[in-house]
């Protein structure tokens, strides 16, 4: 707190804090379900499909 306070100084520190929030989300769970389970190579391959198409534009 003192190096929050120290950087921000008070106003901007209790700013800060007021944003902030503990949230009930699993950022692993919520990971696993929106992410497609492609392997490494796939997503490389994908993502230079990708790159050539922007680049072909």
């Amino acid at each position: 707190m003192e190096i929050l306070v120290g950087e921000l100084g008070y106003v901007d520190a209790m700013r800060f804090l007021l944003q902030c929030e503990l949230g009930a989300a699993d950022y692993t769970r919520d990971r696993d379900n929106l992410l497609p389970g492609w392997s490494d190579e796939e997503l490389l391959r994908r993502a230079d499909e990708l790159a050539r198409k922007v680049r072909g534009k």
